[in-house]
Parts: C-alpha cells; structure tokens; sequence
C-alpha cells in the first residue's frame, strides 16, 4: 500500500484537512487512500483551503497533484501522485459512489471536467439563481422621476466622456442587482448615497441596510455615508432616510454560534434595498447565506474593487460577477 498522501502531508505539502478528508471518502467507497478517487478528494480539498470552489481536472491531467517540499521523494519530477488522462480519471470518478453530478448530494460533485466540494457546488448554484432571478428590469418604476433625479444629481459635464458614475446610478436605480465597481478614490460611495436619494425619491417607505464583511469596513462605510450625503442636492426628508450606520454581514444575519444565522430563507431578512461595500471580501458562503435571507423582490447593490481585498475562505465572488 502507497503512503504518498501521507508523506505529503508530514512533509507539508499537503494540509491535515485534506488528507483525512481523502481517507474519509477514499474509506467510504471501500478504496485505499492513494486510490484516484483519494488523490481526487485531497486535491479539490487542498485547492478549496487554497481560495478555490472548484478543479478543473483537464489541468492536472498528466500532471503532478501536488507540489511536493524537498523533504519528500517521491514518484514524478517533483513528486506524488500525478494526474491519469482525463477520459480515464472523468469515467474513474463517474462510478465512484461518493462522486455525484449536478444536482445530487454527495461529499463530490462531478460537472463537466470540475471537481467540487458538495457544499460548495450548491453554494455556488444557490448564487447563481438568486442573481439571475435579479436581473430582470423592474417594471413598477416613475421613469420621468428617475429621469429628473438623474438629470439633478449628475449635472451636465464637458460632454468629452460619458458620465459613469451616472449610468451606474441609472441601472442601480432601475433593477434589483447591481455592481458599482472601481478602485480607491472613484465615488463609490458617493454614487451610491445618490442611488439611495433615487431610490427613496420612487418610494420613500423603502427599507435600507448597509453592511460591510468586517467591522472596519462597516467603519469606513459608516464615515463614508455621513460624508457622501452632504454632497447630495435632495430633499430634507429623503436625505434624512439615508441610512448612515452600516454593519457586519454576520452582525445583520444574525450571526450566532456555530454557522447558524437567525435569518434566512425560513426568516428573512426585513429590507427592502442592501447595499454591501467591499464586496470582494465576501467568500461564496457568505454570499449563498447572504441572498438566502435576502427577500426575493429586495434590491441588492454589491460595492467593490475586484482587484482589492481578496475572500479569506474560497470563492471570489465579486471577480467571477465582473471577470
């Protein structure tokens, strides 16, 4: 019987978690912990640490697994097991029991060429279909209002160049998601205290919530916000209904012990409009229990630089919505 996994993990190369959870679901189909469908586990478990939802099986065809340390000599360049041929390793993993396809529930999910975690691939397919059940324009909005809003909150420029601050403002205000993406210093913030006075001026009851994934963020957010709607030419009553506090994503779910929140789809969240900033640090889980708790016709508008602040756990959101 071959040890390589073992070796690789005392020689680091291979973390604790993703050794015992290739024992666990190599054990449960009645194969060795080497076996393919071992080496398979380990690696989607060890790329999953690594920030990834999923392996793409067709780059490691042929290739070695893991990059091994120097203290461990094994088979390969540069040790341990290495990848079969694709059609072999597809048709290996298709009839293995642990290993579902799309749709089934099993520690493996199988689609196409990737190889998920079977968390995280209903994470990834319960994100993807509350988007897209956003995406539709709303059909409930005063156009000639929204026109007017637009027209006084972004004055007319030099006309050289469009005024994007202004279209993003326009989409914000007129479907259910939306993206305000840029870096440092691009008026983020600002165009979304303008979407917020937009949004307010159709309906002046709407429930808002800003959040952010940490408590420094929601800060900054926080100073961002007071500072923003002083530069808003609105209406008393509609700038005083934009919202200036902002806190955690966990704080406004509801975070208790363990993974539990005390909202979600059985007790939704009371909003109609969230706005979440640093969007790029929210992992796919978060994102997944987020729209989960989220209420179906509630606007959602995700601030962010794809390029700033990566997720801790895997899953890059924002950078897969905007790639």
């Amino acid at each position: 019987m071959s040890d390589a996994l073992l070796a690789l993990m005392a020689a680091g190369s291979l973390a604790p978690l993703s050794y015992y959870f290739a024992r666990f679901v190599a054990r449960g189909c009645g194969e060795e912990t080497d076996s393919l469908l071992g080496c398979s586990a380990a690696l989607v478990s060890l790329r999953n640490l690594q920030g990834d939802v999923c392996v793409d099986l067709g780059s490691y065809a042929g290739r070695p697994l893991f990059e091994a340390d120097e203290e461990y000599r094994g088979e390969g360049p540069v040790g341990g097991p290495r990848g079969p041929p694709l059609p072999d390793w597809l048709a290996a993993l298709e009839a293995a029991d642990w290993v579902g396809g799309p749709g089934d529930h099993a520690p493996l999910i199988l689609e196409g060429r990737r190889l998920y975690l079977g968390k995280y691939w209903r994470f990834e397919q319960q994100v993807a279909d509350a988007l897209r059940a956003r995406l539709c324009r709303l059909e409930e909005l005063d156009l000639a209002r929204l026109g007017q809003g637009l027209a006084r909150l972004f004055p007319p420029g030099d006309g050289s160049s469009p005024d994007w601050q202004k279209v993003a403002a326009a989409v914000a205000a007129s479907r259910r998601f939306a993206v305000i993406s840029g870096g440092p210093g691009t008026g983020k913030t600002t165009t979304v205290v303008k979407v917020l006075a937009l949004l307010l001026e159709q309906d002046p009851h709407l429930r808002i919530a800003v959040a952010a994934p940490t408590g420094k963020a929601a800060a900054r957010l926080t100073d961002a916000l007071r500072g923003g709607k002083g530069r808003v030419d609105v209406a008393l009553p509609i700038l005083e209904r934009i919202p200036e506090a902002a806190v955690t994503i966990h704080r406004l779910l509801g975070a208790g012990f363990g993974e539990a929140f005390r909202h979600d789809g059985a007790n939704p969240l009371a909003v109609d409009c969230l706005v979440v900033d640093e969007a790029s640090m929210i992992d796919l889980p978060l994102m997944a229990r987020l729209l989960e708790a989220l209420p179906g016709r509630a606007r959602l508008i995700l601030l962010g630089d794809r390029d700033q602040l990566a997720s801790v756990e895997a899953g890059n959101v924002l950078g897969d919505i905007t790639g």
